[in-house]
């Protein structure tokens, strides 16, 4: 006769569960879906049945647009959210020098890989994109890197300007703005 310890029935009772679950995963995943029904590809949205984009997708295309806006110095560049676009004297065509503190006090205007910004009516600077050391992607004006600046609390503002004397607000044609009014502190000195 036969003498079953009970560390032996239990291993027994583990593995015996253990395929009787197996067994029952496997007819189910063999159950769902229809072999005889194939799956046919959506039909393409058209505009007028596409659903609203998401906030993230909402907000790439906000930032990915400079428009024309009434800023404290007149007209100037603006994201579309009314805030006031900035370029810095230290960085060159195709190069941000803008980075860690510095980006966190004048926010890059960045977009996504592969969208282009687009620009609204009468803006006539050149738009374009560059990749920044970190990797993420920044919008251009004839190729200077534009910024937003933390210390605009809202649309309109052009607290930025004149910085250090090395901060400009941008006109439609992508041209430094000069209010000739002294550089306020604050600024970020590179």
């Amino acid at each position: 006769m036969f003498h079953f310890s009970h560390k032996t029935t239990l291993v027994s009772i583990l593995i015996m569960s253990s395929l009787v679950l197996a067994a029952c995963g496997t007819a189910s995943a063999q159950t769902t879906g229809s072999p005889t029904t194939p799956e046919l590809p959506s039909a393409p949205a058209t505009s007028g049945d596409m659903a609203e984009p998401t906030t993230s997708a909402n907000q790439s295309i906000q930032i990915a647009t400079v428009l024309i806006g009434d800023t404290s110095l007149g007209k100037g560049l603006t994201n579309s959210d009314g805030m006031t676009l900035y370029i810095f004297e230290n960085d060159k065509p195709g190069e941000s020098t803008c980075t860690g503190g510095c980006a966190q006090k004048w926010p890059p205007v960045t977009l996504p890989q592969g969208v282009t910004p687009s620009a609204g009516a009468g803006v006539s600077g050149a738009l374009g994109v560059i990749q920044r050391a970190d990797g993420s992607y920044q919008v251009t004006i004839n190729g200077m890197p534009v910024y937003l600046y933390a210390g605009d609390s809202k649309p309109g503002d052009t607290n930025g300007e004149g910085l250090l004397g090395k901060w400009y607000a941008v006109d439609p044609a992508g041209n430094p703005v000069s209010d000739n009014q002294p550089a306020s502190p604050g600024g970020y000195v590179q």
